[in-house]
């Protein structure tokens, strides 16, 4: 991860100078400088959406004089709201209505993403390979600066398996052996791995980068440090956790909304009641939500008097979290089509109402995408546009398929 500050015009960056512990990193461009240089606003992904940005939170949560509600302060702008990646920060910044913000924001990513956002276009169109199709001139133009208290992440590995996947076991355990060790191993998958700017080497210890690098790049001269700096070891799972516990807490009471297509599709594909399942992932979940948090959950088949039922109506929750989660067994498929549209409308208007102001609000909607099919293009673009209007609010779509 680094702090990729924008370059001043006509000065050539000079990302090496000093890499320090990311909290002075971040001091030191939201106070400007001595020599008049304008403060920075600083942004970063949020924690939840990536382990980047959760270690780089890890580290600013991390001496005792420094309260995680002033950090989270200091992260914060309205006129953009969390992202939930690195890619969608940047796309954030550069979709043309925040250009004020885009010019004077340094950001939380990881190298590699600053550097493939550096990169010009080669036929000066945006959608050239290298390039993220919504770069802009404006974003080509940020230096890294090191912080020396994120540990270098290694890219993960998942194995992902379904039910019945159980065949020829033996065969299927052997493949994803193979394939890992080509990942890990062979020359040809790290020049895949290089070329999108990643850097190769032991274990958090990366190497130099090779020439066909992104990092190696005219556009990246002086941008970014071909040796890294020194890093603290792996941050331990009990400090994430806490980490991600002092996020939430930080941010203040939040409002949650769960939509849950409740359509017998769902139980014919498998995808309702059991582990791992609709909802089992629901009555999970609100595992995190606090007692001064509002939460709800909705059927979005419709009731006698409106567009969804309320399995868990909207409010408070009980210091207890037994009955609500009880409450999410029970509730039954029903002979109906789902009303996504309508109950996506109606949740963003549910969780917009009532207390204003930059509170957290998060709408999830877990289905099999079964009503969705259907859907009319003019009804899903008036939609789009009721999401834009008013408080932001994150939506979050589980889309869950039988086997």
């Amino acid at each position: 991860m680094v702090l990729a500050v924008p370059a001043e015009a006509g000065r050539k960056p000079d990302p090496a100078d000093r890499p320090a512990p990311l909290a002075d990193l971040v001091a030191g461009v939201r106070d400007g400088g001595a020599d008049g240089t304008e403060p920075y606003q600083v942004l970063r992904p949020d924690p939840e959406g990536g382990d980047g940005a959760l270690l780089s939170t890890t580290a600013l949560y991390g001496t005792d004089d420094r309260r995680p509600t002033d950090v989270e302060a200091v992260l914060t702008d309205d006129r953009l709201p969390p992202q939930p990646t690195a890619r969608d920060l940047m796309c954030g910044l550069a979709d043309g209505s925040r250009n004020e913000l885009e010019d004077r924001a340094a950001v939380l990513i990881p190298e590699q993403t600053m550097a493939l956002f550096n990169l010009p276009s080669a036929s000066g169109e945006a959608g050239a390979v290298g390039r993220p199709a919504c770069a802009s001139d404006v974003l080509e133009h940020r230096a890294a600066r090191y912080p020396t208290d994120v540990p270098v992440l290694d890219l993960p590995f998942f194995r992902v398996t379904w039910s019945g996947a159980d065949r020829d076991a033996t065969a299927r355990e052997q493949v994803v052996r193979d394939f890992y060790d080509w990942l890990a191993e062979d020359p040809e998958a790290r020049k895949v791995f290089v070329r999108d700017g990643f850097r190769t080497g032991p274990s958090g210890k990366p190497s130099l980068p090779a020439a066909a690098s992104p990092l190696t790049a005219k556009a990246n001269e002086g941008a970014v440090s071909l040796l890294l700096p020194p890093s603290n070891p792996p941050t331990s799972a009990s400090e994430v956790t806490e980490t991600l516990r002092d996020y939430r807490q930080a941010l203040g009471p939040g409002r949650v909304l769960y939509l849950l297509d409740d359509s017998t599709s769902m139980e014919d594909n498998r995808v309702w009641s059991g582990p791992g399942r609709a909802k089992d992932l629901v009555a999970r979940s609100t595992a995190s939500i606090g007692l001064d948090d509002t939460f709800g959950v909705w059927g979005l088949s419709p009731g006698d008097a409106a567009n969804h039922t309320e399995p868990v109506p909207f409010g408070r929750p009980d210091p207890d979290p037994g009955p609500a989660r009880a409450a999410i067994g029970r509730a039954p498929a029903v002979n109906k089509n789902a009303r996504v549209l309508d109950g996506l409308r109606d949740g963003l208007s549910e969780l917009r109402s009532g207390q204003e102001g930059p509170v957290p609000r998060l709408l999830v909607l877990v289905t099999d995408d079964e009503d969705s099919a259907d859907l009319r293009g003019e009804d899903v673009r008036a939609l789009v546009e009721t999401a834009t209007e008013g408080p932001p609010v994150r939506v979050v779509t589980v889309s869950l398929r039988g086997g």
